[in-house]
């Protein structure tokens, strides 16, 4: 399980008093964290409790499964770094960068540059929080503002997180040109809505976002989705990438991701009788990911 904002408080490690070590934010942080540790950390990992603060809480999986055709898995995080980052720095409107953390950052190039960890990968599966981006530049600052949702400060493409958005999608455009073929869905939660969200570079296809959240909360309300359609139709990114969310639902669903020895497949699951999305990429041959609905025979066996 990855630790986000809401096992601590709405949008922790956003602000500046959540890396002074002697405010009260930064204690109660510490405590949520340490709880995290003990209970959910501990399921996928050893965790020494004695230094939980030094254990990082993101992974980068080079060779994730036996294919014949390699697949990559990176889990990232936006909140324990908080506590690992030793000199916080801080923008002239002393907003808080990098999103990611200095180690995090240095794990993600390193894996990524040519010549890497990940340079024999062909499907990257990587993991966030929160999506990278769900509003175009506009529109973000649209719903943070005028319907005063303040989740989307998480956000990739948020205004005080740009310069990571930029150096994200610059190293995964780089490393996915470097060989033909090459595929990466981005998966996320936490934005209450269900979405498959297709990116761009100048027009030229880049790579998809699979969003599934949430699994029995609230959805967003309908405003939300209209929102983001229009955004979508209207709005872009910044430093010429482009988006559009193919597929959005507003039911509670979830995402499922299955793996044989010729396909992957990701799927967006409604938890209720409704639409069911699929993405699909051969293993075997180099194919880009297709988008479709799935048959009724597909719905009652959703594994490969």
């Amino acid at each position: 399980m990855i630790i986000d904002d809401h096992e601590i408080r709405d949008n922790w490690g956003t602000k500046p008093e959540d890396y002074d070590k002697e405010s009260v934010h930064y204690f109660i942080g510490l405590c949520a964290y340490r709880v995290y540790k003990e209970y959910q950390a501990v399921l996928s990992s050893d965790v020494d409790m004695s230094n939980f603060i030094s254990h990082k809480d993101h992974l980068l999986i080079p060779s994730f499964m036996e294919t014949p055709v390699p697949i990559g898995l990176i889990i990232t995080e936006q909140r324990g770094k908080t506590f690992r980052q030793a000199n916080w720095p801080f923008g002239k409107n002393r907003i808080p960068l990098p999103l990611f953390g200095e180690q995090q950052w240095r794990d993600i190039i390193e894996g990524l540059r040519p010549g890497g960890s990940f340079d024999k990968v062909h499907v990257l599966l990587i993991v966030l929080p929160v999506p990278v981006a769900l509003l175009g530049d506009r529109g973000i600052l649209v719903v943070q503002y005028g319907l005063n949702v303040n989740d989307v400060e998480s956000f990739l493409n948020h205004p005080t997180n740009i310069i990571e958005f930029r150096k994200l999608f610059n190293l995964l455009k780089n490393w996915k040109t470097a060989v033909p073929g090459r595929e990466i869905v981005i998966l996320a939660g936490d934005s209450h809505m269900g979405a498959v969200t297709k990116f761009d570079f100048h027009g030229k296809y880049l790579f998809h976002q699979l969003i599934a959240s949430p699994v029995s909360n609230k959805p967003a309300p309908i405003y939300g989705a209209i929102g983001v359609i229009l955004s979508s139709a209207f709005d872009q990114l910044y430093g010429g990438y482009g988006f559009s969310n193919r597929k959005l639902t507003m039911r509670q669903n979830y995402g499922a991701v299955s793996i044989s020895k010729k396909k992957i497949t990701l799927q967006l699951r409604t938890n209720v009788k409704g639409p069911i999305y699929l993405l699909a990429s051969s293993l075997v041959k180099s194919k880009s990911f297709t988008l479709r609905a799935l048959k009724p025979n597909e719905k009652k066996n959703p594994t490969n």
